[in-house]
């Protein structure tokens, strides 16, 4: 009987250690050393503006909102749409009115999707 209650106790204990790694959501980004461990979460933003330039050799574009210009990643994994339907990184063009879906961590912002609005 004892052997099952400190089976059962262990099992618990492991239990209690691991789950709370499981709740955390969004982006993260895991950072390790010798000594200690580093998680942050990438906080999701939305963005509102006018394609001012697509890069397409180098995946970015250029949004101009209402008080600036934000330079967005756009890697293949983002989701580009218009009107509901799935369209590519090369149909998007300047003047164009969009909405990205972004996260940013430093200095980089990385969408996840872009919507096309219609024209600015």
């Amino acid at each position: 009987m004892f052997k099952k209650v400190t089976i059962l106790a262990a099992a618990l204990a492991l239990a209690a250690i691991s789950l709370p790694g499981f709740a955390a959501t969004g982006a993260t980004t895991t950072t390790k050393s010798t000594k200690t461990t580093t998680t942050t979460t990438a906080k999701i933003e939305k963005a509102i503006g006018a394609i001012s330039s697509v890069d397409t050799a180098g995946a970015s574009l250029v949004v101009k909102t209402k008080s600036k210009s934000d330079t967005f990643a756009v890697p293949a994994t983002a989701k580009i749409t218009s009107h509901g339907k799935a369209i590519t990184f090369n149909d998007l063009k300047v003047g164009e009115k969009v909405e990205v879906t972004y996260s940013a961590q430093g200095s980089t912002m990385t969408a996840s999707a872009v919507t096309l609005l219609g024209h600015a």
